[in-house]
């Protein structure tokens, strides 16, 4: 799992998501792979952020190779299957 938050890590700095990167990098961030038996070569990640003044969620489609995807979830807009759809 290691090697893959590395990797997620490099591919977010790559797409130009500094802040996606600092929040994956960062120790007190806990990541899990979201279960998503759907998908074929992507995988999503629950990135929980400790921010000192609130948590922040995000989930983070990644795969070797592929452009990493940033799925939204907003109050609003709670509408992440366009994206998901891309990963599949």
């Amino acid at each position: 799992m290691k090697r893959d938050i590395e990797q997620l890590w490099q591919a977010l700095l790559a797409g130009g998501d500094e802040y996606g990167a600092a929040m994956v990098a960062d120790p007190s961030s806990e990541i899990t792979v979201y279960p998503a038996p759907f998908l074929q070569r992507y995988r999503i990640y629950r990135v929980l952020y400790f921010n000192p003044h609130k948590p922040i969620l995000l989930y983070l489609g990644f795969a070797p190779g592929l452009p990493s995807i940033r799925l939204r979830v907003t109050r609003r807009h709670i509408k992440p299957w366009p994206r998901l759809m891309a990963l599949i």
